[in-house]
């Protein structure tokens, strides 16, 4: 009778030890709010010195019959206090990578700056697509060069007074020098003439854009670094109206307007005849205004016909061929075009202009 009420004793005692530490987990536990407070109270209540665990090791002392019944009891206590702890930190989890992954798609989204061209290179590109649509081909020539190439070839001797016109920016200008063997920055595209001719028989027409180099005083209308582009068609029978023809073609389409071409006589060594050409303006169409200073005409370039001593340079033979060069600034045609008042801004850097474009 006694082992009896002992036996019920420490079932009812242990029974309501393991239901006070179920009933006092589960008050903690709606208090939890974060993963390290759930982790305080996985110790709390299931590490090695918790009062659980204490419970669990006195078990060992018990009869056979208490062991059996704590121990099915405090084994399924357990069991619900670990999945109530796995359950909740796998919330905790799938609500860190929800915030991590979690798009608000009704937010504005965020502008992804892009780089673009700047305005000379796509004057640049315009100027090749209509050439290149005309047949003609795209060379290209260092900018570094010989004095040769650069001046030699083209006609303007040693002493020419062109040459005080281009004060050139020199890499190499030994006094005691062969003719020809200083290096110079280019002053003009001019110098691929030679140099393509050399490796290239008529009939053939190019163009050539490019960075070209001279010692200048800068202003509004004057760089001492600008971009040039040149034309250049050699044949048996290429004549004045070929290159009236290309350039009012090339002019009109380039601003989207009929423009007409008019040639001034004016002398460039490297041509004979040379011309000055102006285009009728293509704001007033020729009637006046203050961009073409009430004339009508805009001067945009020098052309002429090839001088045979620059046929010669190339290894031509002398009157075998004939042909016209022209050319003009690429910044005074981007100026024209976008209305842009002062050449200094192209190499300025400051994006707020060549955002514009």
């Amino acid at each position: 009778m006694l082992g009896l009420l002992i036996f019920l004793i420490s079932h009812f005692m242990l029974d309501k030890k393991i239901e006070a530490v179920e009933k006092k987990f589960f008050s903690d536990f709606k208090k939890i709010s974060s993963e390290k407070e759930l982790e305080d109270l996985r110790i709390k209540y299931l590490g090695k010195k918790s009062d659980f665990n204490q419970i669990l090791r006195s078990i060992k002392d018990l009869s056979s019959e208490d062991k059996r019944h704590i121990g099915t009891v405090a084994n399924k206590v357990k069991k619900r206090i670990q999945n109530k702890i796995t359950d909740k930190k796998n919330e905790f989890s799938k609500k860190d990578n929800l915030d991590k992954e979690w798009i608000d798609v009704t937010a504005p989204g965020k502008k992804i700056r892009q780089g673009h061209l700047h305005p000379l290179s796509i004057v640049q590109r315009d100027i090749e697509d209509i050439f290149t649509s005309m047949g003609f081909e795209i060379a290209d020539g260092p900018e570094v060069d010989s004095e040769y190439y650069n001046f030699d070839a083209i006609n303007i001797p040693d002493d020419h007074p062109a040459r005080d016109m281009q004060d050139t920016f020199w890499i190499s200008k030994n006094p005691k020098r062969k003719k020809g063997e200083g290096i110079v920055m280019r002053t003009q595209t001019s110098n691929v003439q030679v140099q393509y001719m050399q490796k290239h028989t008529p009939p053939f027409r190019i163009i050539v854009p490019g960075r070209v180099f001279r010692n200048e005083a800068t202003d509004a209308s004057h760089e001492h670094t600008f971009h040039q582009f040149e034309a250049l068609v050699v044949g048996d029978d290429v004549s004045v109206a070929n290159f009236l023809y290309i350039a009012e073609t090339f002019f009109s389409q380039f601003f989207g307007k009929k423009l007409d071409v008019r040639l001034r006589p004016s002398y460039f060594p490297f041509v004979e005849p040379g011309f000055e050409f102006d285009i009728s303006c293509a704001n007033c169409a020729g009637t006046g205004c203050s961009t073409c200073s009430q004339t009508g005409w805009i001067e945009v370039g020098g052309a002429g016909m090839v001088h045979q001593n620059v046929f010669e340079s190339a290894g031509y033979k002398r009157n075998r061929y004939q042909g016209f060069a022209w050319g003009f600034g690429l910044e005074r045609l981007a100026m024209m075009k976008y209305k842009i008042d002062d050449i200094r801004l192209f190499h300025s850097g400051d994006v707020r202009f060549t955002r514009q474009f």
